[in-house]
């Protein structure tokens, strides 16, 4: 007898994830005198924002 109750076959396919391992992750930021310019290699410059803007302590509208 076959002591396998249930065998599941199949694939799985995580595209939408694979482009982050080839996104490099890295960050420049330039002082000035008005600020910081910051330059980073993303697609979502709204959570780099608010990331910085919580690590530094200033709105992030400046």
């Amino acid at each position: 007898e076959n002591p396998i109750a249930k065998v599941i076959k199949g694939t799985f396919n995580c595209g939408p994830q694979y482009h982050y391992t080839m996104e490099p992750q890295c960050c420049v930021c330039v002082p000035t005198e008005d600020g910081l310019d910051v330059y980073p290699s993303t697609q979502y410059i709204d959570f780099t924002q608010t990331s910085i803007a919580r690590c530094l302590g200033i709105p992030e509208n400046r």
